[in-house]
């Protein structure tokens, strides 16, 4: 994963702020696809452990790949040749954007976390998390057994909370997405669709993901069945789909104890 983002910000920005910081990146890049193969072996790329304590780590190596680790500049000399390029940029700095960090398994979280915490000291480059705190407060604890806001709160600068959006707002969205996607609808079905969003939409659709969600999961449905099904009973069951998938299921295995 770290050589995944640090391939990245190498191709980015060497487009942009020169050959001289890709160099730097890549050449961060190669050492970390050395250490790659030691088994066992865990890189911190903010503590870069020095080759001594990599030789020692119960890693097999083979004569090449030892070799390569005892030549050439090590990892902490190398962070320091790009903290030291990052630091001569003028007027510029690097945004890092990583959204949806609230939808990786726990495991998956807490590496993405831990790497952000192992890059963030680099100089003239900022990292924008978006994430739902109280869901990767849950993941993190879940992953490592200890209080998920405490950890982040040792990573997190500054927090932005997005004010909550009002119901008014996401009928909008919802509106405006349905006469997107299926045209405008007659007044019957209008109606129709005021009373379902009443009883049923709105205690689905908190955010404007599920909004989209469940537009992009009606156009699927209806592309194939349109001719055959009303379109609001169709929303109905997409949501049960989506939202309450037993339900569902239950629907279609019974359908004979609730239709005529």
């Amino acid at each position: 994963m770290a050589a995944a983002l640090i391939s990245e910000l190498a191709r980015a920005l060497g487009e942009r702020l020169g050959n001289h910081v890709k160099a730097a990146f890549s050449k961060i890049l190669e050492r970390l696809s050395q250490l790659a193969p030691v088994a066992g072996l865990g890189v911190d790329f903010a503590t870069s452990s020095s080759l001594g304590k990599i030789f020692s780590a119960g890693g097999t190596l083979s004569h090449k790949l030892a070799e390569e680790l005892s030549t050439g500049p090590t990892l902490d000399q190398l962070r320091r040749q790009l903290r030291s390029v990052l630091a001569g940029l003028v007027d510029q700095q690097v945004l890092v954007v990583i959204d949806d960090l609230d939808r990786l398994t726990p495991d998956e979280a807490l590496e993405m976390v831990s790497l952000v915490k192992s890059l963030g000291d680099l100089p003239n480059v900022i990292y924008l998390l978006s994430y739902d705190e109280i869901k990767l407060a849950e993941l993190l604890r879940r992953a490592t057994g200890i209080n998920g806001h405490e950890f982040l709160e040792k990573l997190i600068q500054y927090s932005v909370h997005l004010p909550i959006l009002e119901s008014s707002d996401l009928v909008q969205l919802l509106d405006a997405d349905l006469k997107s996607s299926l045209g405008p609808l007659s007044q019957s079905d209008s109606d129709r669709l005021e009373l379902s969003w009443y009883y049923v939409l709105q205690y689905y659709l908190h955010t404007p993901r599920d909004v989209r969600r469940f537009i992009n999961s009606l156009s699927v449905a209806r592309s194939g069945v349109a001719d055959y099904t009303d379109l609001i009973d169709l929303m109905l069951l997409e949501i049960l789909r989506i939202f309450e998938p037993t339900v569902y299921w239950w629907l279609r295995r019974n359908l004979n104890l609730v239709v005529g």
